[in-house]
């Protein structure tokens, strides 16, 4: 029964997938390297992230729409954790039932760890009014497993969360250290938005340009989109 209703859950996510994919000619995405000196205090944000979608706080989308939820089961499955997944559906409980509260299962540490290598923002060019100026806004923040975890050299786009969704986390209980000053800390959502972190930018102007590491723009496009169809399948 556990194994239907898995199936279940990928097929229908898998149909409105494939119905409902959308691209922004506004759009930048740039990677930020979590294992670069400037970036150091950002190397827990996956793991805030994920703790945050594990425990049910944030919900997290498809890294081939923005517009499809992706559940925390049908995550770790697509990362090879069926009996984590597994086990989460039999925490799940049903409406009647008095106590919500579920337990998380969390990733194992050789995966969350290969998470920690860098992520991915989508960022959104707008004219502000207000000031009269061409303006950048961060739309997403996208999990990125390392192509240093496999010996094929081939990264793995993971769940995307939302900067909406983001903004409204507990910032007790998600937040990060602030490289301003040591003795503070920010929110994930206010680290973000100051931006003072280092980044390379690998998409603008509706195509992919040098990638920041290892491989062409091409073969980086062939990738992520063999990936993408790797989460429809």
């Amino acid at each position: 029964m556990k194994i239907v209703k898995l199936i279940i859950a990928l097929l229908i996510s898998t149909l409105v997938v494939a119905q409902q994919k959308t691209t922004s000619e506004g759009e930048e995405r740039v990677r930020i390297s979590l294992i670069e000196k400037q970036n150091l205090y950002a190397k827990d944000l996956p793991y805030k992230l994920l703790k945050a979608f594990c425990n049910g706080d944030i919900k997290a989308y498809y890294p081939a729409n923005l517009n499809v939820e992706l559940n925390y089961p049908q995550f770790l499955s697509h990362f090879g954790m069926e009996k984590r997944a597994y086990a989460m559906i039999d925490e799940d409980l049903p409406d009647w039932y008095c106590d919500k509260t579920s337990k998380c299962i969390a990733l194992d540490h050789y995966t969350l760890n290969c998470m920690q290598f860098e992520i991915e923002i989508g960022e959104e060019n707008f004219f502000n009014r207000n000031t009269s100026k061409q303006e950048k806004r961060i739309d997403y923040v996208k999990i990125i497993y390392s192509y240093n975890c496999n010996v094929r050299g081939v990264e793995i786009e993971g769940p995307v969360f939302r900067m909406s969704d983001i903004k409204k986390l507990n910032s007790e209980n998600y937040k990060i250290n602030n490289s301003s000053n040591q003795a503070a800390s920010l929110s994930l959502w206010s680290y973000l938005t100051l931006g003072n972190f280092k980044r390379t930018i690998i998409y603008k102007k509706n195509q992919f340009v040098e990638s920041p590491a290892r491989v062409s723009s091409k073969e980086l496009e062939l990738r992520i989109k063999n990936e993408n169809s790797n989460w429809e399948n």
